[in-house]
């Protein structure tokens, strides 16, 4: 009854605990390739891209282009990637093995389709990629980096577009210059050959009027005689209609040209007014003042002459005081060094003799009591040093001198205190950690420059030699360097304009052999920043401040002077010689000029750091490290203290002895045979220095006087620079005057706009109605006079006969035209000759100026095209959707976790539970059977795991019936593979059998590659190869994915699942054997 409840407990607990598991099972969700952003990061060199290049290029403009080179050249100039493009075999292989993670495919027709936008329609340059996604660290940056590639390519095409657009506008602009141009020598030739003879032919029509005279004659009595006959107006009669709709055609005309007239006379208005607004007067004005005025010259050589002489002056007049004052600074130093300091002596030794007895011993005491103090402060502090023997020493994992400086202490802490006793250490866990911390431990540091003048130039970086630069940014942004050994020098990336850098740099070791690299030795590192800054010229204010310093310097030389009159005072009240030294002089301000010339000054600004690999390691050193450190780092003071007092060096001393210090030390200096020269040394240092101080000019002094005399030379060249710039200046001043005094006479003559060109032609349309009017009365009076009309004929032959005359005239005049015809004819050989060079022009800029016309609609596919010009798409897909199906790394993971545990605890409860429940041979007398009921049973335990999982997971990802058929029996022959191998080990290992599986499990949690991002990298995959559940994972991933099964997982897995059949096998027929004996 017990064992019943513990089974249906333990049941109900791991359905419960199956179900909480399979919760976690989430369907990926779709992810957008256009509009993804990925987050940029440091890691982008990890990606190299292999871009394989099969664009043909196409003809362009009778040109060979090939735009898959333009765009492929550009990108591997800008970008941080590894690029390179080789051929398809080789990339597709690379991607397989793992040097490439992206490879991008240029389709021969890529350009043919980059070109495409002056088509009727346009088509988007298309190009392939393909991501190796077997490694998830890489995923997101390979995809980023095809983002990249995409953007870049389209930043380029639409520079290249409108760089065209741009050259284009100018070569119209130039053709339209030629166009006018040709235009105007045209016109004049069409004067000459056509207009001219016209006016000349006009003129032969003035023989006519006799002609028309004698018509006009008779015209006028065979109108006389046709008033009284009726019969030549029958056609007028036949007309009978008005002109109304003509009339109003021309009204309507009127109005178009009345306002068309308008528009003119305002466009006109506006011009007139806009011109009238113009006025250069004022600055006209400004600019004749200006000119009018005499400007500063510097020209007349006698004050040039007299500055001169000055500056030569005052150069003299420096050399000679510096000269002076460091004579004197020689005989100070040389009195005080020698003279004084055995004055003093001798005073000394008189003193001591006078009271030897006394004091000797006076002193003796106190030297011996400060020298036992000394001692028992060092017997102290080596009492405070827990001691290692030397074979401790020897085991632990530092280099031979740091060894040896241990042992140097210990035996000098034993001779300074004989009692003390050495400990031995067995913790070699300090020595293992030292070497992998030198080795992969990353030192990281920063430096800060302030106040930086000028451009930056170059910046310098210095690295230990033993380590390489692994990243190095320039206020927070990454650069790029180039490492020569140890020097680094950035190349690009930084501000030149910055006026403080902050350089944060990070280091790591060669890996070299570090046998005789300390942990606390120091990693230096520099950076140099050079820039450089151009001084045109001094300001008046900065001439004022170089002046001020010459009331500085006279200053100092009359304090100077009280110090000299203070010495020569001192000199002559005592017992020595007096040695006098003379006043200096002061300089004379008002005589004092000042120039300043133009130089380029570079600046060198220089920052350091060091680093130890303790320092930056010391949060990775356990409970143990940190003890074996406070001992090592009460070695280190110990040796400083007896550096110190013994003037004795323990790191390189190995025959060090407190009763033999170095003559130089603290302990020696303490002999009563050399305190007297002490005393001496003391008082003479003491008084000399301080004398020296007050007496001695300083040499800052000295530099700024030297300073002065440079600045001669400077100011005659500033002199020569401000008489040219005065004179370029007046030239540049004259022409702007005389080009103002022009566009004020052209403003000043510009025509006048009247409204002259609107007329009223209003009285066109009113003799139009009096047309139709009087034409209406005709046709009532030519009815009138048909009545009259009878027959005179005769008059019409002879009006026949002045026609015929008249025709001869007009034949004559035929003739002409003939001529004129030929010479028209010429002119039009002039204008097609001339028009020929803008005829092609002409035809494309109307074509252009129709588009214009009818606006922007035509140019829609064009703005589109130019939006995104080039895309990229998947090679090898199935579907071409901008969307796709985010590959599912997750689901697999949790599939064999729940697997694993839930078939692990449910042997454990069998075994814990009622073990015997399996012990089927007290109820069956047929062996076979008996062996082979409990793995059949444990078969479907498996088997129903297996299934149970499949079929939830692939409901919570709507997967199709095929594939879950497939994902059920794989899951099928997980399940039992993994059950088969919980129960053989736990039933020969028992419990380790169970410590084993947990193993596998904590293996495989720790090897799954959905743990790590592209900040802690991947890990090692010799883990892969220690728990079966990674093949049990890749079985899964790819039925999930819909990719190629891996053969070898399936092997993997099959023979796990054979191995623990067969051991569970073994293991009942043995334990059914033992039963019956």
């Amino acid at each position: 009854m017990k064992h019943k409840k513990v089974f249906l407990f333990s049941g109900v607990l791991l359905v419960l605990v199956l179900l909480l598991a399979l919760a976690g099972v989430v369907k990926p969700q779709n992810t957008s390739r256009t509009s993804s952003t990925q987050e940029h990061s440091s890691a982008k060199n990890d990606v190299s891209i292999a871009i394989v290049n099969e664009d043909s290029g196409t003809t362009y403009n009778g040109d060979q282009v090939s735009m898959a080179n333009v765009l492929i050249d550009s990108f591997a100039k800008t970008t941080p990637y590894k690029v390179e493009t080789v051929s398809r075999s080789t990339a597709e292989k690379g991607l397989e093995n793992g040097n490439y993670q992206v490879m991008v495919i240029m389709p021969s027709h890529f350009s043919q389709d980059a070109l495409s936008l002056e088509e009727t329609a346009p088509k988007r340059a298309l190009f392939q990629y393909k991501v190796n996604a077997d490694k998830q660290v890489l995923v997101k940056q390979a995809e980023q980096a095809v983002s990249d590639l995409k953007q870049a390519f389209n930043q380029d095409m639409i520079r290249i577009y409108f760089s065209s657009v741009i050259a284009n506008l100018k070569t119209a602009q130039n053709q339209v210059m030629g166009v006018v141009k040709n235009q105007g020598d045209t016109v004049s030739q069409f004067e000459d050959t056509l207009l001219n003879p016209l006016t000349q032919y006009s003129q032969q029509f003035t023989g006519l009027s006799n002609s028309s005279k004698n018509a006009t004659e008779v015209m006028e009595n065979f109108n006389t005689v046709i008033q009284n006959t009726n019969t030549s107006f029958t056609q007028i009669i036949s007309v009978n209609k008005t002109y109304d709709e003509e009339i109003a055609r021309i009204k309507q005309l009127q109005d178009a040209w009345t306002q068309s007239v308008l528009k003119r006379e305002n466009e006109l208005a506006v011009y007139d007014k806009g011109i009238s607004s113009l006025t250069v007067n004022d600055p006209l004005k400004i600019m004749q003042d200006i000119n009018s005025k005499d400007l500063p010259s510097l020209n007349n050589s006698q004050d040039l002459t007299k500055i001169l002489e000055n500056s030569n002056q005052l150069n003299q007049r420096l050399n000679d005081f510096l000269t002076d004052i460091k004579k004197r600074n020689e005989e100070i130093s040389t009195y005080l060094s020698t003279t004084y300091k055995e004055k003093i002596k001798q005073a000394v030794a008189e003193s001591l003799s006078d009271n030897s007895n006394q004091t000797k011993k006076t002193l003796g005491l106190m030297v011996s009591e400060l020298r036992n103090n000394i001692d028992k402060q060092v017997i102290s502090s080596a009492k405070q040093i827990s001691l290692y023997d030397d074979a401790t020493i020897d085991r632990m994992a530092l280099p031979e001198a740091d060894k040896q400086f241990l042992k140097n202490t210990v035996h000098f802490v034993q001779k300074v205190n004989p009692s003390a006793t050495v400990q031995t250490s067995r913790k070699d866990e300090f020595v293992n950690t030292k070497q992998n911390e030198i080795k992969n431990k990353p030192i990281s540091g920063a430096m800060t420059i302030n106040d930086i003048a000028g451009k930056v130039k170059k910046i310098v970086f210095t690295v230990d030699s033993h380590y390489n630069l692994q990243s190095l940014t320039i206020d927070g942004q990454n650069v790029s360097f180039t490492q020569n050994g140890a020097s680094v020098e950035v190349t690009s990336g930084f501000n030149p304009s910055a006026k403080q850098l902050r350089v944060a740099y990070e280091l790591k070791h060669k890996n070299e052999s570090i046998s005789d690299a300390g942990w606390f030795a120091p990693i230096a590192s520099n950076v140099k920043v050079i820039t450089e800054e151009s001084i045109a010229h001094l300001s008046d204010a900065q001439k004022q401040a170089l002046l001020s310093n010459v009331s500085k310097l006279n200053e100092s030389i009359k304090q100077s002077n009280k110090v000299i009159q203070a010495f020569n005072t001192y000199q002559e009240s005592g017992a020595a010689t007096p040695q006098k030294f003379n006043s200096l002089n002061a300089l004379d301000e008002n005589s004092v000029t000042v120039n300043a010339s133009e130089q380029a000054i570079q600046r060198i600004y220089s920052e350091s750091d060091t680093r130890t690999v303790f320092t930056d390691s010391k949060q990775f050193l356990g409970e143990l490290s940190s003890a074996v450190f406070n001992d090592v780092k009460s070695y280190l003071e110990f040796a400083g203290q007896v550096k110190a007092v013994y003037g004795v060096d323990l790191y390189s001393n190995r025959q060090a002895d407190p009763k033999q210090p170095a003559s130089d030390s603290l302990y020696a200096q303490l002999a009563l045979d050399r305190l007297d020269e002490v005393l001496v040394d003391l008082v003479t240092n003491t008084l000399t220095n301080d004398v020296k101080d007050k007496l001695v000019i300083p040499s800052e002094f000295t530099t700024e006087t030297s300073a002065l005399s440079t600045d001669v030379q400077a100011l005659k060249n500033n002199i020569d620079a401000y008489q040219k710039l005065m004179r370029d200046v007046n030239s540049e001043l004259t022409k702007a005057v005389a080009q103002t005094q022009k566009v004020k006479e052209t403003l000043e003559s510009k025509p006048i706009f009247v409204d002259s060109e609107k007329r009223d032609n209003t009285d066109l349309t009113n003799v139009g109605l009096a047309i139709n009017k009087d034409l209406a009365t005709l046709m009532q009076a030519s009815r009138s006079l048909m009545d009259n009309t009878k027959n005179h004929q005769q008059i019409a032959t002879t009006i026949r006969q002045e026609y015929n005359r008249l025709n001869e005239d007009v034949k004559s005049l035929e003739n002409k035209g003939t001529e004129y015809k030929n010479s028209v004819a010429t002119m039009d050989e002039v204008m097609a000759k001339e028009y020929e060079s803008n005829s092609s022009f002409l035809k494309e800029f109307t074509q252009v100026m129709s588009n214009t016309q009818s606006g922007n609609t035509a140019n829609t596919v064009v703005y589109d095209y130019l939006s995104h010009p080039v895309d990229g798409s998947i090679a090898d897909v199935r579907s071409s959707s901008n969307s796709r199906q985010q590959t599912d790394n997750r689901t697999g993971v949790l599939m064999v976790l729940i697997i694993a545990v839930m078939t692990l605890a449910f042997v454990y409860m069998l075994q814990h539970g009622n073990w015997q429940i399996l012990e089927t041979n007290k109820y069956l007398s047929n062996q076979p059977t008996v062996n082979f009921l409990p793995l059949a049973l444990l078969a479907g335990i498996g088997a129903l795991i297996g299934l149970f999982v499949s079929v939830v997971v692939g409901m919570k990802l709507n997967l199709p019936a095929d594939q879950l058929f497939v994902l059920c029996g794989v899951s099928l022959v997980i399940g039992v593979s993994i059950i088969f191998m919980h129960h053989a080990l736990m039933t020969w290992l028992k419990a380790y059998g169970l410590l084993v599986s947990l193993a596998f499990v904590v293996i495989y949690v720790i090897s799954l590659g959905q743990l790590f991002d592209t900040y802690y990298g991947s890990v090692s995959p010799l883990l892969t190869y220690l728990t079966p559940f990674i093949s049990a994972e890749e079985m899964l991933h790819t039925v999930i994915n819909q990719q190629p099964t891996s053969w070898i997982s399936v092997l993997i897995i099959s023979l796990v699942g054979i191995l623990g059949f067969v051991g569970s096998m073994l293991f009942y027929r043995k334990n059914n054997q033992t039963i019956k004996e």
